[in-house]
């Protein structure tokens, strides 16, 4: 990506800029007001500050684990990091089938349960 500079000091950014950057670079300032729309219709009216909080809590929770982990890989060796990083994939993946499917997995044995 190339910037000129006027004399003036005025930067042509979008000018000199790639198609892709400027089309990624709207897709950044659009993302965040929709999902954050979207995220807010799944949630239930009346948890929605307790919601809130916790998807604060995970963005903070990654960023410990991320920082953390380039702590721990000062000191582990390359293939047990990978057994680290294998173990934070499995859970992640853990996590967020049961987010997803757990629910319906619950109602599922609750309406067998009833009609038995």
């Amino acid at each position: 990506m190339f910037i000129r500079v006027r004399r003036n000091g005025f930067c042509e950014f979008l000018a000199c800029a790639d198609p892709f950057t400027v089309i990624v670079a709207f897709g950044e300032l659009a993302y965040p007001p929709v999902r954050n729309a979207e995220q807010a219709d799944m949630m239930p009216a009346d948890k929605r500050k307790s919601y809130s909080a916790l998807t604060g809590l995970s963005f903070s929770g990654t960023e410990l684990i991320a920082r953390a982990s380039i702590i721990i890989g000062a000191y582990l060796a390359p293939t047990m990091m990978s057994v680290y990083m294998g173990i934070l994939l499995m859970a992640g993946t853990a996590f967020i089938y049961t987010g997803l499917y757990g629910k319906k997995q619950k109602d599922k044995r609750a309406l067998v349960t009833k009609e038995a």
